[in-house]
């Protein structure tokens, strides 16, 4: 009996040896679910290429129109270029006392129909802000869309992939890209 039990433990780690040694040696091939995802977005990244390229921010301060150019990696991926721009643009309102919180761009995506749907971690201004200053930074996101030449018809406005709410200014609709201002 004491024979048998030590074969079959000897069986045992050399099974288990050799499953160790050929998953090493990528001769057997586990794919766990928390690594699918890592492949998926290796195969996306690998697709994209990538350069350097000039973006055009605009904001509206002190009553006009103001442009500032940044140098930026473009890919080619749309989506990924309208994040890069989108959270570019934030930091610049916040450097410039436009907005006063940190907010960044969760998602973007864009639909088959050229409708970019824009998903922000908080809104975009607090409550007490006047409807001018609001409609302002709107229309800052979208000139500055616009002029980077992101092919895109109309924008919807979200946080945490909810239509964005306010009292003054309507988000239920998508906003077209050249804007309500001219």
């Amino acid at each position: 009996m004491k024979s048998l039990s030590a074969l079959f433990l000897t069986v045992l780690c050399f099974i288990i040896g050799f499953a160790f040694h050929a998953y090493q040696k990528e001769w057997v091939i586990l794919l766990l679910p928390y690594q699918t995802a890592d492949i998926q977005t290796q195969t996306q990244a690998d697709d994209a290429t990538y350069s350097q390229k000039k973006i055009v921010l605009f904001f509206w301060k002190h009553e006009q129109w103001h442009k500032e150019h940044n140098s930026v990696i473009w890919s080619s991926d749309v989506t990924h270029n309208v994040k890069t721009i989108i959270n570019n643009l934030l930091t610049l309102l916040e450097d410039e006392k436009i907005i006063d919180t940190d907010i960044q761009l969760l998602s973007a995506v864009i639909t088959s129909n050229k409708e970019l749907f824009l998903s922000f971690n908080k809104d975009l201004f607090n409550a007490q802000a006047a409807t001018h200053a609001k409609l302002m930074v709107i229309h800052a996101l979208l000139k500055t869309l616009h002029e980077n030449k992101i092919p895109v018809q109309s924008v919807r406005f979200l946080v945490h992939h909810q239509i964005l709410t306010d009292d003054h200014l309507n988000f239920s609709i998508p906003w077209p890209i050249m804007g309500y201002v001219q």
